[in-house]
């Protein structure tokens, strides 16, 4: 049976540990804050959190984290360190799969609702015609404050983020702790309209395909019944049927008006095709950097490539992640997998997990470092599971 790190003296003190602990990484994604207050956050847990037996295959992230430091500091003055940051940040990788599953759900609780909280500040930024709320806020995106177009793309919102990328990072996010993690809401409907509104006003189209994606997955998890299945066919119907009605629309808005590829999605391509030449040019060890920028082909402006898993890829080559890669496969379940394989593809066109210390970081190793009890057969609930799906699985 797992203890407290420490001896509480009555439950409120456990509640103030998570409160603060879920509103530090909340306060870590606010435009005027910093990333660095995750390492408050990783103290707060491993301060305070219940003390679990570390899996064995933890030392698989060890043993990336070892490499990936050995591999930075052999490639020191082969790279210009103004573009490519490198630092021994990555042992952080380390500290968060141990940690991560400490978190309780109290925490995540705290998380989502601020997040409902500036979905509510976003619908207010649309309302007033405005991509934030200060003009230093939108300069920091190099946007105007006012948000003039005919597309959503133009008038996504930040919320009280630096950017809509991050916003919307953070709907996704809650999407994925409200349905994934069991006994975070008695009622779940009030928070899915904040997240499916905020995933409008956002307009990211990675957030938007992720979320879909995820809500696809969840219908595997509901017990194979008639009822089930008329209800999965039958949303399945309305949504091809609204989407095929406004087809030329939906393909209007997500290709920002051009009705092909536009700047954005030539531009990542490019990204991914630089990233891809340094990685052939080493593909055991790849260009040891932590993080690294390609010049934008039209502004040439320094940029990440928008691919999260290239990046790890492209940094180290194939041979140092296998550790890494090794404690996912090692550590998927019936219960989390659903959630691993939605942040991964989120990962695929953006940055998102494995980007030095995020959010994002917390929330994968928190999923596939809890030991969490597995499906049993025929039975469409399980402890753990899912806690709703679009085919009527509930908790």
């Amino acid at each position: 049976m797992s203890s407290p790190a420490i001896a509480f003296d009555d439950q409120r003190s456990g509640r103030l540990y998570d409160l603060a602990i879920g509103g530090l990484m909340y306060m870590s994604t606010l435009y005027f804050a910093s990333n660095a207050v995750l390492l408050a956050v990783l103290a707060l847990i491993a301060f305070s959190a219940p003390r679990r037996k570390s899996k064995g295959n933890l030392m698989l992230v060890w043993v990336f984290v070892l490499l990936a430091c050995v591999n930075i500091v052999l490639h020191l003055g082969v790279f210009d360190l103004s573009r490519h940051g490198s630092s021994p940040a990555v042992v952080l990788f380390g500290l968060t799969a141990m940690l991560a599953p400490g978190l309780r759900v109290l925490a995540f609780k705290v998380f989502v609702v601020l997040t409902c909280g500036e979905i509510a500040i976003g619908a207010y930024e649309y309302a007033m015609g405005q991509v934030a709320l200060t003009e230093t806020q939108a300069a920091m995106a190099d946007q105007e404050l006012a948000a003039e177009s005919l597309l959503l793309y133009g008038n996504r919102v930040f919320g009280l983020s630096s950017n809509s990328s991050i916003f919307a990072e953070k709907i996704f996010l809650s999407l994925l702790l409200l349905v994934a993690v069991p006994g975070m809401f008695k009622r779940r409907t009030l928070p899915l309209l904040f997240i499916a509104t905020g995933l409008f006003f956002s307009f990211s189209r990675t957030a938007i395909i992720s979320s879909l994606l995820f809500v696809v997955l969840l219908a595997t998890a509901g017990r194979l019944n008639w009822r089930n299945v008329a209800l999965g066919v039958g949303g399945i119907a309305v949504i091809g049927a609204v989407i095929g009605v406004n087809i030329d629309t939906v393909v209007l808005q997500f290709t920002r008006g051009r009705n092909e590829l536009s700047h954005s999605e030539l531009a990542r391509l490019y990204f991914w095709q630089k990233a891809l030449e340094l990685l052939v040019e080493d593909p055991l060890f790849g260009n040891g950097s932590l993080t690294f920028r390609v010049d934008d082909f039209v502004t040439g402006i320094p940029q990440h490539v928008h691919n999260s898993l290239l990046m790890l890829f492209t940094k180290h080559g194939l041979l140092i992640p296998l550790p890494l890669v090794a404690y996912i496969l090692l550590n998927l379940r019936l219960t989390n997998w659903r959630v691993v394989v939605a942040m991964l593809s989120f990962s695929l066109t953006q940055y998102f997990v494995f980007w030095n210390l995020s959010v994002p970081d917390i929330v994968f190793f928190y999923f596939l470092g809890r030991q969490l009890p597995a499906c049993k057969p025929r039975d469409a609930t399980p402890v753990g599971a899912p806690a709703i799906s679009l085919v009527g699985a509930t908790s």
